[in-house]
């Protein structure tokens, strides 16, 4: 194997973390170079039977075989009359060196695989016999690994594989140490979308220069009904002049476009007469947050859209369930906090005030609230949570 070929496969690993398609090709070259016929790269657990590393693909990064898809060998291994069927090398993983090409026939000689019902029931059927192997990033008994495979037939590996596979294996531990890292990191972003996206309010996130990487459901909603903001070319618009040119600032603000520290900011984006203006609040996302979730440039900025002429409806079975309310004390609290007056919930609800304020009493008492006014606080410190639930 030339030097060029060298290079160009040990870029193809490094490759692998950011383009996963790309463990096939490092699995088929290394399975070519050293005349294998099968090849995988894949999470390894100590205690597996057969079943259990053939009951998922997405657990392997690659699975090749010269004849038999994954699909095929699953279903012989299905087909067991013992779904117990280990293979008897790993039950020796601790004589495994860590990060090293090795013979898997130095910890389990061959004559002992043979009589193994590893072999007899699974391994002869699709081919299988002698491994070369190396073992990565083992914790409590849970390892990535890459097995090479050759049948009976064939010629035994010798000491040039296993040279020619430790050439490529410090490169292949980094790389799925990164592809970890990776992982994780790729998680933890599915989950701040995730979140972000289920919130009532509208989130906008911007990159360092201003384009738009991110619309939450709430906000493709709230732009879709009002025609005052949109999204052009990546950018985050508003249809008035004016608004256009404060909205442009703050962005620049919030993103660091002046060159400067970045600051958050308000500004309001005018609607038709005698309605209520949008809000729009922007944040900068702190450092941490961009570096520890989001890749490439990731945004630096956040948005957040209000419509206060848009109310939140607030359930009457949760409110009732947080508080122990009754039915009539609920519509009374959600009343109050909604701006009606004790004598207008009387006359809508066709009550005394006597009857109300007797409700009241007991709304207090169960709310551990005095006012009114602090049951309209309470009621806006739960709103949002509450809408959650909703969704």
């Amino acid at each position: 194997m030339d030097d060029e070929t060298i290079h160009d496969l040990i870029g193809t690993i490094y490759e692998a973390p950011l383009d996963p398609r790309q463990w096939g090709l490092v699995a088929n070259r290394l399975k070519g170079v050293t005349k294998s016929h099968h090849a995988h790269v894949g999470e390894v657990t100590v205690h597996d039977n057969v079943r259990a590393f053939l009951s998922s693909r997405d657990r392997y990064l690659a699975f090749e075989n010269d004849k038999l898809t994954f699909s095929e060998i699953a279903a012989i291994a299905e087909g067991l009359q013992d779904p117990f069927v280990t293979h008897p090398g790993l039950l020796r993983h601790n004589q495994c060196p860590e990060g090293k090409a090795f013979l898997v026939r130095e910890v389990l000689p061959l004559d002992e695989l043979k009589r193994s019902p590893f072999y007899n029931e699974f391994g002869a059927k699709i081919g299988i016999f002698e491994m070369l192997m190396a073992f990565f990033i083992c914790r409590a008994g849970v390892f990535h690994a890459i097995s090479l495979m050759r049948s009976e037939r064939d010629p035994l590996y010798d000491d040039n594989e296993v040279r020619l596979l430790n050439v490529f294996v410090p490169h292949i531990r980094r790389s799925l140490e990164l592809h970890g890292r990776l992982r994780a990191a790729n998680a933890q972003a599915r989950v701040l979308q995730n979140s972000i996206d289920a919130l009532t309010s509208a989130v906008v996130l911007l990159d360092r220069i201003g384009r738009v990487v991110f619309l939450n459901a709430a906000a493709e909603h709230l732009l879709k009904r009002h025609s005052e903001l949109f999204v052009r070319w990546d950018r985050l618009c508003a249809k008035h002049h004016a608004d256009a040119e404060k909205l442009h600032q703050l962005i620049k603000r919030v993103t660091n476009g002046e060159g400067r520290r970045p600051v958050g900011g308000a500004v309001t984006i005018q609607r038709a007469p005698l309605e209520l203006p949008l809000q729009v609040v922007a944040a900068p996302v702190s450092i941490d947050v961009r570096t520890s979730v989001m890749t490439g440039l990731g945004p630096v900025a956040m948005l957040v859209i209000q419509d206060p002429s848009e109310e939140t409806r607030v359930p009457e079975e949760i409110i009732a369930a947080m508080f122990s309310l009754t039915s009539a004390e609920t519509r009374l609290l959600l009343a109050l906090s909604n701006g009606q007056t004790l004598k207008q919930y009387a006359d809508e609800a066709h009550l005394t005030q006597n009857t109300v304020r007797a409700y009241l009493k007991s709304v207090f008492a169960k709310t551990k609230t005095s006012r009114q006014s602090d049951l309209v606080r309470l009621m806006s410190g739960v709103t949002h949570s509450i809408a959650l639930s909703e969704q």
